[in-house]
């Protein structure tokens, strides 16, 4: 399959006219466009196995080696019936007799087989291919892919984009500096030192005054010189004292006299039930079961019934007689115990009142209490305000001599450190007079001296700042070609990817138009078949 056209075209594009258009990236985007596009919009680009390419009968079946991946398979067939793809794991089960998955002559299996990397994706068919029933794949060609097909431009679009990107691989620099940094020089130090004794000699010094006042200075001594604390006249009330003494409380609850039990005289009235006389029922029984005879047996029974509903007379008047006295009995009960509720509640209601005395004359010795502690508060509260008044204004007093004090030891500070200045400044004047021809002499050849290195240092200076000026001009032309490796290497990488997405437009807009014509070719024939 010619890709002459599609070379062409990718060496237009990226300008790679030393080496060509790589195959391998052709291929690549052939490929590209294969996994892209689904196998049913390709089938003009398929391709059958021959037999010759099986293998030969094996122990596994024949096995059809795809030229590329098993991802591209649209059918396999045997002997010109479709086979069905099965799991790895049912590879026993189809070839098992005594299995409902076993493969058969009109309904064969495959699966694959990519337990053996270096042989690449193989199809096992089930039963074994013989010569004379073939087994054979059909799968999408990538290299139909090619100059004469509507999808070279995704092809064209992916090989340039890895042209560019391996462009851009090769145009990024490694960052190394070239130039070397000039050597920094040793600067020799400038120092000074005399060689005469005289020039030694130590400045005269001066003595300051001190301050007389500063002994009392923030001290309670000082302050108790000035105003003893001993002469107010109030002077400190000390800490506060109660004289008066608490009252002494004790409040006890009165007894409430105990009210006996009630005495209860009447006796308990008792229940005498009626005599009763035994009824004789023998001549009934001789009347029922020997004389059978039934009239003298009523007459009997008349009798009988009589005897008992004068029996249970005489019972409810018995039952009468007795509720009518435990009337009377329990009537009795009520009013005595009444009686001794009536005095119990007087009891209590004395030893309340009692109680209430008690607490409200404890009450009144408190409030009497607090009136007293109050006054004596209240009179402790106005010495202890006369004491702090005088204290505050004796402070004042004292604070204003004091500052008073101070100012005049610094006036005193400063007329005797103005005399002592100008003294030490005279003496000192004196000293550079007779010392200055030798001074003068040892300074002029120390100047000489330093001037000489000053200038050593200066030359040396100005060298390695020329060198210096040079190294940065050095580095900042790598950097630049850096840069611009840099910027190349961006625009190609940018160039790359748009390239890809374009390779992907052109993928997705084939497989969207083809989409469409399929759905109007079914939905025509859906009609026509209808029709």
């Amino acid at each position: 399959m010619a890709t002459t056209n599609i070379s062409t075209e990718i060496v237009s594009i990226t300008g790679v006219t030393a080496h060509g258009a790589s195959d391998d990236f052709i291929v690549s985007g052939q490929k590209f466009v294969v996994a892209s596009v689904p196998k049913n919009l390709l089938k003009w680009a398929t391709t059958f196995t021959v037999p010759g390419n099986h293998g030969g009968n094996t122990s596994d079946g024949v096995k059809i080696t795809m030229p590329i991946g098993t991802d591209s398979i649209l059918d396999v067939s045997r002997n010109g019936f479709s086979a069905t793809e099965v799991p790895y794991a049912m590879k026993g089960f189809i070839a098992n007799t005594s299995s409902l998955h076993l493969a058969t002559n009109t309904y064969p299996k495959y699966y694959l087989d990519d337990t053996n990397p270096g042989e690449g994706s193989r199809i096992i068919v089930k039963p074994i291919p013989t010569d004379s029933e073939t087994a054979i794949a059909l799968y999408v060609d990538y290299t139909k892919i090619d100059d004469d097909c509507d999808l070279r431009n995704a092809v064209i679009y992916h090989a340039c984009s890895s042209e560019l990107s391996k462009l851009s691989t090769a145009e990024l620099p490694t960052v190394s500096i070239a130039a070397v940094p000039p050597d920094v020089p040793t600067i020799t130090t400038v120092t000074f030192s005399s060689t005469d004794s005289d020039l030694d000699a130590s400045a005269p010094s001066f003595t300051t005054a001190a301050v007389a006042a500063a002994g009392v200075l923030g001290t309670t001594s000082g302050f108790n010189a000035y105003h003893p604390l001993s002469d107010f006249g109030d002077n400190d009330p000390g800490a506060l004292t109660i004289s008066v003494s608490a009252p002494s409380i004790a409040i006890s609850a009165p007894g409430v006299t105990t009210t006996a039990a009630p005495t209860i005289t009447a006796n308990v009235p008792t229940y005498t039930p009626p005599a009763m006389s035994a009824l004789n029922f023998g001549d009934a029984d001789t009347w029922i079961n020997t004389e059978e005879d039934s009239e003298m047996l009523a007459s009997r029974m008349q009798v009988i019934n009589g005897q008992i509903a004068d029996f249970n007379s005489r019972i409810q008047d018995s039952l009468n007689t007795f509720n009518e006295e435990n009337a009377k009995y329990q009537a009795s009960i009520q009013s005595l115990f009444k009686e001794k509720d009536y005095l119990a509640a007087e009891n209590t209601l004395e030893a309340q009142q009692t109680l209430e005395a008690a607490v409200q004359d404890a009450s009144l010795e408190v409030q009497k209490y607090q009136a007293a502690v109050n006054d004596e508060v209240q009179e402790y509260s106005q010495k202890l305000a006369r004491y702090q008044l005088e204290l505050n204004t004796t402070l004042q007093a004292w604070q204003k001599e004091y500052d008073a004090s101070i100012q005049e030891s610094l006036q005193e500070l400063q007329v005797s450190n103005q005399v002592n200045i100008a003294q030490g400044q005279a003496a000192l004047q004196v000293a550079i007079d007779n010392e200055n021809r030798s001074q003068q002499r040892q300074l002029q050849n120390g100047i000489n001296d330093m001037q000489a290195i000053v200038a050593s240092n200066q030359d040396l200076i100005s060298k390695y700042q020329s060198e210096l000026q040079q190294y940065s001009g050095e580095v900042q032309a790598e950097v630049s070609e850096y840069q611009n490796k840099i910027q190349k290497q961006q625009s190609l990488s940018k160039e790359a990817d748009k390239y890809y997405q374009w390779a992907k437009l052109e993928v997705t807009t084939y497989i969207q138009n083809n989409s469409k014509m399929i759905a109007a070719t079914m939905a025509g024939r859906a009609a026509r078949a209808q029709a």
